[in-house]
């Protein structure tokens, strides 16, 4: 009996030998497994890092570009009302003062005479008469 237990115990021990073998095959199988997988998602953690720092340097050029784009669109409306404005301006008469300035000087008068009608210096009248032959003239 004692053969008969010894070559059983040692058969019970081969076996579980075996089943400790087998199960720590298929646990390193699966922590090799495990370890790509982490891998794998480290790296793809990686690139998606790298694309999220693209999208926001993405976001900025574009909040730039809209704000840049904002302010051309509002420079644009300010110089074509200032240009309606001055199309505007062109096409009114001159002021009435001109037109007196100008009728003195068709009637014979100089500038110095003119700015003793006028209470003005003969400077004064010199330049407004000239700005009355522009406003006739444009």
């Amino acid at each position: 009996m004692s053969d008969r237990y010894h070559v059983t115990i040692s058969l019970i021990s081969a076996f579980l030998l075996c089943l400790v073998f087998v199960r720590s095959m298929t646990q390193r199988r699966m922590l090799t497994t495990l370890r790509e997988k982490y891998l794998f998602l480290r790296r793809q953690d990686s690139e998606q890092q790298e694309e999220l720092s693209l999208l926001r340097k993405n976001r900025a050029q574009e909040s730039e570009f809209k704000e840049n784009l904002r302010n051309a669109e509002l420079t644009t409306s300010l110089q074509q009302s200032r240009l309606h404005n001055q199309q505007t301006t062109n096409i009114c008469d001159p002021p009435e003062r001109y037109n007196y300035i100008l009728a003195m000087k068709e009637n014979g008068l100089e500038a110095d005479q003119i700015a003793g009608l006028l209470s003005i210096s003969v400077q004064e009248a010199r330049q407004l008469t000239r700005l009355a032959d522009l406003a006739h003239t444009g």
